[in-house]
C-alpha cells in the first residue's frame, strides 16, 4: 500500500511539473519548491541514501517530505538554485539514456532485454550522468526561461512515465518495452514543453 501511495504521489507530481513547471517556479515558488524539492528528495532517498532499519518502504516518502520542506524554504530567495537543480536532473536523465545507447549499440535483441534503471556501480553511467547534469545546470543560467520549460517538461515527463510503468507494466505489454518507454517519455516531455510555451504566449 505504501508503495502504491508513493507511486501515485510521484505520478501526480510529475504531471504538475511537466505541464506547469515554469508557472510553479515563477509564479508559485513555494508550491514549486515543495514539489520539485520533494521529488528530488524522493529519488535521492530511493537510490543514494541507505535507509535505517525498519524504514525501507517509508524512506522515499520521508525523502519527499524533507526535500519538499527544503525546496519550499529556498525556492523564493534562491530561485536560480531550483532552476539549476531541475536542469541538472534533466542532464542526469540524458546521461543515463546515452549510457544505454553506448553500451547496447544497435542490437534490437539487446534493447529488448534492457532494464531501465540507475546502476551506481557502472562508472560510464555515473560519469555521463554527472557530466550532463553539470552541463545543463550551467546552460540554465544564460537560457533561463527555455531551460525552465525544457527541464521541467522532461523531468516531469520521466516521473509520469516511470510511474505508469510501475503501475501498469504487469498488464500493459508495451510498457515492458524499453524502446517504447523512451519514446513515450520523449513524447510526453515534448508535450509538456509545448504546453508550457503555449501558456507563456497567452
Amino acid at each position: 500500500m505504501i508503495g502504491l501511495i508513493s507511486t501515485l504521489l510521484v505520478l501526480v507530481a510529475g504531471v504538475a511539473i511537466c505541464v506547469a513547471g515554469i508557472n510553479l517556479i515563477h509564479d508559485q515558488p513555494l508550491l514549486g519548491g515543495l514539489i520539485l524539492g520533494g521529488s528530488l528528495g524522493y529519488y535521492l532517498f530511493s537510490y543514494l541514501v541507505v535507509p535505517p532499519a525498519g524504514l525501507g518502504v517509508w524512506f522515499p516518502l520521508i525523502g519527499f517530505v524533507v526535500g519538499g520542506v527544503i525546496g519550499a524554504i529556498i525556492a523564493r530567495p534562491l530561485y536560480m538554485v531550483i532552476l539549476v537543480i531541475t536542469s541538472s536532473m534533466l542532464g542526469a536523465l540524458i546521461g543515463l539514456a546515452i549510457s544505454y545507447v553506448l553500451q547496447l549499440g544497435g542490437s534490437p535483441q539487446r534493447w529488448k532485454q534492457l532494464s531501465i534503471s540507475i546502476n551506481l556501480n557502472d562508472p560510464l553511467q555515473v560519469w555521463l550522468m554527472i557530466i550532463f547534469a553539470l552541463a545543463l545546470g550551467v546552460l540554465s543560467l544564460p537560457f533561463e526561461e527555455f531551460m525552465t520549460m525544457l527541464s521541467t517538461g522532461f523531468v516531469g515527463g520521466a516521473m509520469f512515465v516511470s510511474s505508469l510503468v510501475i503501475l501498469f507494466a504487469p498488464t500493459v505489454g508495451l510498457l515492458n518495452n524499453p524502446v517504447f518507454v523512451v519514446f513515450l517519455w520523449f513524447a510526453v516531455g515534448m508535450g509538456g514543453l509545448a504546453w508550457q510555451n503555449h501558456t507563456q504566449q497567452i
